[in-house]
């Protein structure tokens, strides 16, 4: 029923009622449409997994986990927040709920004017109501401090619960290829 859904979504994307599309589809679908030209877009020199580009090797290793995990996601995606224009590095849509999280990657923070312009940055996400937690994710790297991508993969996957929903399709799969559903023993 889902794979058929999705294909007629594909298909007939406005004519099929959105309260019928998995989330999951929509978010993707969401993740794929073409967005407007990024800030200062000659700066985006780092390829990704997904075959877009970003400004470092840091947001490429976290695009990365992000498309390897199923997470759509949308880069410097304008947003705006009590009247004031931001472009966070990622939006990410969460694949069951289509929830959004924000997420800042802060490198080169040895370097003391960007590490300053950073915490202004966070200042000015709090003053308009977002605060690191549930809808604001910060990703910190500095030489003596590097990016463990293993570490975000895990977070990644415990933030969007994707262990969880990985388990219940395979017992979901077991329940329907044993016969279960149909009443059999």
């Amino acid at each position: 029923m889902q794979e058929a859904l999705e294909e007629m979504y594909l298909v007939f994307d406005r004519l099929i009622p959105k309260k019928l599309i998995p989330n999951r589809v929509r978010t993707e679908q969401w993740a794929k449409r073409m967005m407007e030209s990024s800030f200062r877009r000659e700066e985006l020199t780092q390829p990704t997994r997904r075959g877009d580009k970003v400004r470092s090797k840091l947001e490429a290793a976290i695009a990365n986990v992000l498309f390897e995990e199923g997470i759509p996601y949308r880069y410097e995606q304008k947003l705006e927040l009590a009247h004031q224009l931001f472009l966070p590095d990622f939006m990410l849509a969460d694949p069951l709920t289509g929830k959004f999280t924000y997420l800042e990657a802060f490198g080169m923070m040895e370097k003391a004017d960007y590490a300053i312009g950073c915490m202004q940055k966070l200042g000015a996400y709090a003053h308009a109501g977002l605060y690191p937690g549930d809808r604001l994710m910060l990703v910190f790297e500095s030489p003596s401090v590097p990016f463990d991508q293993e570490v975000f993969r895990q977070w990644v996957r415990h933030k969007f619960r994707l262990d969880e929903r990985q388990r219940y399709r395979r017992e979901k799969e077991t329940f329907f290829s044993h016969g279960s559903h149909t009443g059999a023993v």
